[in-house]
């Protein structure tokens, strides 16, 4: 397996629990931005399940999933 498919796993594994909130860093490094697409519409649209989704990321694309964004501007917090 590719180390984009052993996410894609462990997402979907994280996922099958139902948690209430997932935290996670760069969630879509080795992942092709179609299959991170799709995962977010599962968890975000695609669930009866309510899912906090707390992510770093740069990938600037994903910002349409989110209800609230925040940047990390020297050091400091601030919510875009």
């Amino acid at each position: 397996m590719s180390e984009g498919e052993k996410r894609t796993v462990q997402y979907l594994r994280a996922l099958v629990r139902e948690p209430r909130v997932l935290c996670v860093d760069e969630p879509f490094g080795h992942i092709q931005h179609g299959t991170a697409a799709t995962f977010l519409d599962i968890a975000t649209k695609g669930s009866e399940v309510l899912y906090s989704i707390l992510a770093s990321t740069n990938i600037e694309e994903l910002k349409r999933f989110a209800t609230m964004t925040f940047a990390l501007t020297d050091g400091r917090l601030e919510r875009v």
